[in-house]
């Protein structure tokens, strides 16, 4: 009986068959085992290790002690451990469906097009590229219950001063907030990818069924039952006309089985459209048309035109506005001098530009090796995630080898395990290896990740495989076919997998705290904070920091968008 091994037909008995299918076991665990290894490695030997860990008395210095159950007891009776996970409870149950509900609306009123889209997107974007120590800096500079800008802006309102972080209060919804302004945009493009991916041809057709965006199957019944042809005999004429005028797409409506109102025409235009009317109820069309437009005039009513540009700019710029004003005043701050920035009431617009603090920025003699250090760190990490996550990815979705599944499953599973839980074991591990302190600390932990092998895995199956039978008939190998064939179709899968990849390591901050010392070694989040003391920040020079992490960032993808948008479309990542 026939079998499949790979994706050809064989006979299993044959021996041929079975030197080939030995052969796709041994390529598949070939092109994961990388992966397998460092995913695996740097997650489950952690998690493992922190469950050691726990059942242990261990400073990491002196000699553990095994202490069984007792950390869990004291830890339950620990009022902070319980605040702890209310905090965390309350902050899931707000974060989680505001996030999916405030980014699919979003994504729909970015999914169109009209002048200024892009920029509206960008701005959306933008919170998203910019890194936690930034967002830390902005926020607790404008939210400072002192000195900051929110409280002075309060105050010229005549609003009495709020904590903000220092009110227990209001601070875990102020945390909600600003995780939803910085990562909301992400869900936008996720969605945004989504609904470019559906067919224009499905939209077109659910339009002509008098479908709305928002509205479905409701909006298609509700437009048919507003037609003339589904009204009874017992209806008005002038209703039926209006029914007619809505089943033609224009928007017309009827008030109250009294009054007509057309929204997009004159008036004129309707009272010439009811003396069109033919019939025996011509007469009585004219008459109550005209009846209508004198009542009109009578309570001062007036056609509504439409408006010189899309109304959903009405919509879209204070959205865009709202996701960008934090980063105008990080931006604006950073062309202030330290006085106008430490004063109170704070400069909302400086006195004329001063670059003090790019000048501080870029005169620090460590700054250039901070940027290169980021910049090897990222690079590395990108190049590595595309080879080895390509290789991963190919392996999971074309070659069939014993426990693939298992292995993509439990390699799937480590995306769930929070980087809090497994720091201190990776520490250890990479002290072990005689990394910390240095680049490789950083680099070895970002080589390759779960999400970059599934995002090429769900490419690589959307691919047909004609093109590979053919070249492994002509004799080609899977690496051959991967490398000549399906990596050239996978640029969509490379961008997107490079641009998250590079996102992750230029913006991380934790991870370089806790594994670098030496200031030569600093990456450039890491490096901005020296910038602030415990008596004295260089404010200034905080801010202008800041901006130039950002600026490549966003400039890149301003020009980048449509095609960052469409490669995530490509990867499956839309659902």
């Amino acid at each position: 009986m026939a079998s499949v091994v790979g994706t050809f037909t064989v006979d299993p008995r044959s021996r041929a068959a079975k030197r080939r299918a030995r052969g796709e076991g041994a390529t598949g665990w070939a092109f994961v085992s990388p992966s397998v290894v460092i995913i695996l490695g740097l997650s489950v030997v952690p998690v493992l290790w922190s469950l050691l860990l726990s059942f242990q008395v261990n400073d990491l210095v002196s000699p553990s002690e095994w202490v069984g159950l007792a950390n869990y007891k004291a830890l339950v009776k620990d009022p902070a451990f319980g605040s702890a996970v209310s905090h965390t409870l309350i902050y899931t149950a707000l974060y989680v469906p505001l996030s999916v509900v405030a980014g699919l609306g979003i994504a729909i009123a970015l999914d169109r097009k009209i002048a200024l889209i892009g920029l509206y997107r960008t701005l959306v974007f933008v919170p998203f590229v910019v890194s936690a120590a930034a967002q830390g800096v902005l926020f607790s500079f404008v939210l400072d219950p002192e000195f900051g800008v929110a409280n002075s802006l309060l105050h010229k309102l005549g609003l009495p001063a709020q904590g903000f972080f220092s009110d227990p209060g209001q601070a875990l919804y102020l945390l909600v907030a600003i995780s939803l302004w910085s990562g909301t945009g992400f869900c936008v493009i996720v969605y945004l990818a989504g609904l470019q991916g559906v067919s224009a041809e499905l939209v077109e057709a659910a339009r002509i069924d008098g479908a709305g965006r928002l509205g479905g199957a409701a909006a298609r019944d509700a437009a048919r039952a507003g037609t003339g042809h589904d009204l009874p005999a017992a209806v008005p004429d002038h209703q039926r006309v209006a029914g007619v005028r809505h089943h033609e797409g224009r928007t017309a409506r009827v008030d109250d089985g009294d009054r007509v109102l057309h929204l997009g025409e004159g008036l004129q235009d309707v009272h010439g459209r009811l003396q069109r009317g033919s019939g025996v109820h011509a007469g009585r069309r004219v008459a109550g048309g005209r009846r209508r437009l004198a009542d009109l005039s009578a309570e001062g009513g007036c056609p509504m035109k439409r408006l010189p540009f899309s109304g959903w700019h009405l919509v879209l710029a204070p959205l865009a506005l709202l996701f960008a004003l934090p980063l105008v005043w990080l931006l604006v701050s950073s062309v202030m001098s330290n006085a106008e920035i430490n004063r109170f009431p704070p400069a909302l617009w400086p006195h004329g530009i001063k670059l003090d603090g790019y000048r501080y920025v870029l005169g620090n003699a460590l700054f250039p090796r901070w940027f290169l250090n980021s910049f090897i760190v990222s690079a590395v990490a990108v190049t590595a995630n595309l080879v080895l996550g390509s290789l991963g990815g190919y392996a999971f979705a074309r070659i069939r080898f014993a426990g693939s599944k298992l292995v993509l499953g439990l390699m799937l599973a480590t995306m769930v395990i929070p980087f809090q839980l497994t720091m201190i074991p990776t520490f250890l591990v990479m002290k072990q290896l005689g990394l910390i302190d240095t680049l490789g600390a950083l680099i070895v932990p970002s080589l390759v990740t779960p999400l970059s092998v599934f995002l090429f895995r769900q490419f690589f199956v959307s691919l047909p495989r004609e093109l590979e039978e053919a070249a492994w008939i002509d004799g080609c190998g899977r690496l051959r076919i991967l490398v000549s064939i399906v990596l050239p179709l996978a640029r969509p899968a490379l961008s997107t997998v490079a641009v998250l990849t590079f996102l992750a390591t230029w913006n991380d901050l934790t991870w370089p705290l806790i594994a670098i010392n030496t200031d030569t070694t600093y990456t450039l989040q890491l490096g901005l904070t020296t910038f602030q003391g415990q008596h004295h920040t260089q404010w200034s020079a905080v801010m202008a920091g800041n901006v130039i992490t950002v600026l490549p960032v966003l400039l890149g993808f301003l020009l980048a968008q449509k095609a960052f948008i469409r490669s995530l479309a490509s990867t499956g990542l839309k659902g």
